[in-house]
């Protein structure tokens, strides 16, 4: 992100390219902070879920 920040401003642009541009990486900030937030949600549910599934398969017959 600093790097594209940087070459914006040393290759002149105007106002409003570095308003696109900073909207754009605003939107896939959000974007990353909420998919890790929902994952974060996810996990102990997808445990929960393992768990059971773990303990209802019969043990598998020793080799």
């Amino acid at each position: 992100m600093l790097f594209n920040f940087t070459t914006d401003v040393s290759a002149g642009a105007t106002g409003i390219e570095l308003g696109v541009g900073g909207a754009a990486h605003a939107l896939m900030l959000a974007r990353i902070v909420s998919a890790r937030r929902s994952a974060a949600r996810q996990r102990p549910a997808d445990l929960e879920r393992f768990r059971q599934i773990k303990s209802a398969r019969p043990d598998p017959a020793p080799r």
